[in-house]
């Protein structure tokens, strides 16, 4: 201008990137049906803070949780194969975790006790008994128990569920 000064004009363009958050998940590969699970949750904020985790347990359900909990724990009621995903959420989006990991859910054999006498007679009659059921499957106990006994003997080949009773007492 007139008096010596000099007027500049410039303009810059600033865009600003948001950081995605650090995301990972931890587990064990496999777990006995209706045992608990503990999944390990590792996130660290971009530029947001995360305001909650969901959880794909890859058995049909999920969960949401509200905060950045370190680990979640689940039920596996089902013996199969299951494959959890994880994602977050914060002001500015969900964000994937970019591992998952595969959980071999394995079946628990029921138990029972064995009721008979320590010593029997030759050729004379006795009584066998297996007492106090249990599976740790809900759904296994509620399909109810079989039982094939054999007390005369090894159980011979090729017999299987469809030989045994229901009935837990052989005389």
């Amino acid at each position: 201008d007139d008096d010596g000064d000099t007027d500049a004009s410039n303009t810059i363009s600033v865009t600003a990137v948001t950081a995605p958050p650090q995301l990972a998940i931890k587990g064990d590969a496999s777990v006995d049906e209706d045992a608990t699970y503990t999944l390990n949750l590792s996130a660290v904020a971009g530029s947001d803070p995360i305001l909650g985790w969901t959880i794909q347990w890859g058995d049909g359900r999920s969960e949401d949780v509200t905060g950045n909990p370190k680990t979640l724990t689940h039920v596996f009621t089902q013996v199969g194969t299951a494959v959890i995903r994880a994602s977050v959420t914060t002001a500015l989006g969900s964000y994937a975790a970019p591992n998952t990991i595969g959980v071999t859910v394995k079946d628990v054999a029921p138990t029972a006790t064995l009721v008979a006498p320590s010593t029997v007679n030759l050729n004379e009659s006795f009584q066998v008994s297996l007492v106090n059921p249990s599976d740790p499957s809900a759904a296994d106990t509620a399909a109810g128990f079989r039982y094939l006994f054999a007390v005369d003997g090894p159980i011979a080949a090729g017999l299987g569920y469809a030989d045994a009773s229901t009935n837990p007492t052989k005389t």
